[in-house]
């Protein structure tokens, strides 16, 4: 969810410190932006004390997240957190080397400490977590890995036992995985894979699965209109109100 998250501001209302606020608390912090606040004081002040005892990669680790900080400056202005993704692994590792260099400091109690900050940590995201959700880790609400392998399994059993067994090909309108790539894996390890991407044009039947509420009428999307004028066919209820359909070509 992380990295689909944005929030469209114009460049005039950019803020970097927003930004970067914003990014680091999706990150690390369950979204809290106040501990995110702190968590930005403490990396600048420990930088600027300890610059001096920095190793060569500690100093290569501040570089690229100042280059992506220049990046979201002169190219992003937006509120786009995925555009900061590659800061994500020299931010950690930084983080992690200014802490121990604490070590000196609070050597009697850096054990204890290291412990209580994991806890919190732990418990200031373990909502963003997801363990009681009831969809996929970056999937939609109500849609989760047992959907994608059951609407696969729909598929599989109408194609094997009908004329058009490599003459199909599947879309989805979940998620933005128009061509399907979940459902495509199922059904090419079970040996019935659909057309490729480029040949939606030459399938006989185009299988849809499509969010709750969807009116595949008002639908433009290529890997449909590529199919050309169709009737739908069929219909299976997956779950939680999502729904597979079956497109054949419209006769004239």
């Amino acid at each position: 969810l992380f990295l689909s998250q944005q929030k469209n501001l114009s460049p005039d209302n950019f803020s970097l410190f927003s930004f970067w606020r914003e990014v680091i608390a999706q990150l690390l912090f369950g979204g809290n932006l106040y501990i995110t606040a702190g968590f930005i004081t403490g990396i600048l002040l420990l930088s600027a004390y300890f610059w001096r005892k920095l190793n060569i990669s500690e100093k290569l680790y501040i570089l690229q997240i100042v280059l992506v900080v220049v990046f979201s400056v002169f190219f992003v202005r937006q509120m786009i957190t995925h555009y900061a993704i590659s800061s994500f692994v020299p931010l950690i590792l930084l983080s992690a080397a200014l802490f121990y260099r604490l070590k000196g400091y609070i050597r009697k109690w850096f054990s204890a400490v290291t412990i209580i900050i994991a806890v919190i940590f732990l418990f200031i995201n373990f909502q963003s977590y997801g363990l009681a959700e009831n969809h996929g880790w970056t999937m939609a609400e109500g849609w989760n890995l047992p959907g994608v392998e059951k609407t696969a399994q729909f598929i599989f059993s109408d194609v094997r036992s009908s004329q058009w067994r490599t003459k199909y090909n599947v879309a989805m309108l979940i998620d933005a995985e128009n061509q399907a790539l979940p459902l495509r894996y199922f059904l090419d390890i079970w040996g019935y894979p659909p057309l490729p991407v480029e040949s939606y044009d030459k399938a006989k039947v185009l299988y849809v699965v499509a969010e709750p509420g969807i009116n595949l009428e008002k639908i433009n999307m290529w890997e449909i209109a590529s199919f050309g004028p169709y009737d739908i066919e069929k219909e299976w209820s997956i779950q939680n109100g999502f729904t597979l359909y079956r497109l054949g070509k419209k006769s004239v």
